[in-house]
């Protein structure tokens, strides 16, 4: 759901950016609706209300704030009425505080500090620099002649700068991170747009970034590459793979990586396309839920590829009493257990 959260998030400020130039009701309104389409992704994006509220405060304009906060209110309802607010609450926010466990913010700074210089390192060293040239141009005030607009009657003075919406909304993303737990890697994609635009607003020299590019981008590039074409571990995945592909036509599979199924061309049970940890010490899924699920005639085959499945000591046994057997072991906790007389009924 980061994608989609970030893409949304991307549009909220546009939008509050676009209010600072012209303040509107229908922009209010828009603003409103970004933000609530935003957090019913994923609430974890909260923080890019900060700077939808601080431009709504600096126009001094309570009716625009009444606008946006009832079409946040009336969005986030619509779109969670269809399926039982109750449901919705349960799966949106109580999933989230059954995993969650003592907050960590120094372990969980540590863990951002080590994942942005290991998947985004261009974006430190650019941010560095961009840090190093907005204090030069600070110590040096002619330079930021002509970087504004004028004020006039239609524009105050008294406007939030862009700069302050988007420390805002990076300020706001790093302490929801810091306070949340359990803290996953892909989550600090929430500090990637605002850091970017800041950049991009106070750019350093072209030959800094030069230097800064053919130094850090060669590592960079080495260093995540198994990230950007995983291949696998010694082909295991491709004789998964395999297996499934040998399954009868219409044939569904489960795994605690769902991806190896999509692979395959499979299809998987609705409650199971999530297979993750924080699903397990939820005690959202369990051994005999994936058992029941395994039970569909649709499901053929099921792969288990990590821990999460691998754990689960009593798992084999309740797969054998559904008719499931070992095709494929490779380790203790990478087996593929196939249904031999599945039908795969569509």
């Amino acid at each position: 759901a980061d994608a989609p959260a970030l893409a949304l998030s991307m549009v909220a400020l546009t939008l509050a950016l676009s209010y600072r130039e012209s303040p509107s009701a229908a922009t209010a309104v828009g603003m409103g609706l970004a933000v609530s389409a935003t957090m019913s992704v994923k609430a974890l994006y909260l923080s890019i209300g900060l700077p939808v509220l601080a431009v709504v405060l600096f126009a001094r304009r309570p009716r625009h704030l009444a606008y946006a906060i009832g079409a946040a209110l009336a969005l986030g309802l619509a779109l969670a009425l269809p399926w039982g607010l109750a449901d919705v609450w349960d799966q949106s926010v109580d999933y989230h505080l059954d995993a969650a466990g003592d907050r960590t913010p120094g372990a969980n700074f540590n863990k951002v500090v080590s994942t942005l210089g290991d998947r985004d390192l261009p974006l430190v060293v650019a941010s560095g620099l961009a840090l190093a040239a907005g204090l030069v141009r600070w110590r040096r005030p002619r330079l930021l002649a002509g970087m504004g607009p004028e004020p006039t009657e239609d524009r105050p003075p008294a406007l939030p700068s862009p700069d302050l919406l988007l420390g805002l909304w990076l300020a706001g993303s790093a302490l929801v991170l810091l306070a949340e737990h359990p803290l996953w890697r892909p989550h600090l994609s929430m500090l990637i747009p605002p850091a970017a635009l800041l950049v991009a607003r106070h750019a350093p020299p072209w030959s800094a970034l030069a230097v800064a590019a053919i130094v850090v981008v060669p590592y960079h590039v080495v260093h995540v590459w198994p990230v950007l074409w995983p291949e696998g571990r010694d082909g295991d995945e491709a004789a998964v793979v395999v297996e499934l592909d040998a399954l009868p036509d219409g044939a569904w599979a489960i795994s605690d990586d769902p991806g190896i199924v999509w692979r395959a061309g499979r299809r998987t049970p609705a409650d199971l396309v999530d297979g993750s940890r924080l699903r397990i010490d939820s005690d959202r899924l369990t051994p005999e839920g994936v058992a029941a699920e395994a039970a569909d005639p649709r499901v053929c085959a099921v792969v288990v590829w990590s821990s999460r499945f691998g754990a689960w000591e009593d798992l084999p046994a309740l797969l054998a009493e559904e008719g499931y057997e070992p095709a494929l072991t490779l380790d203790d906790d990478r087996v593929v257990y196939v249904r031999p007389d599945c039908e795969a009924p569509t």
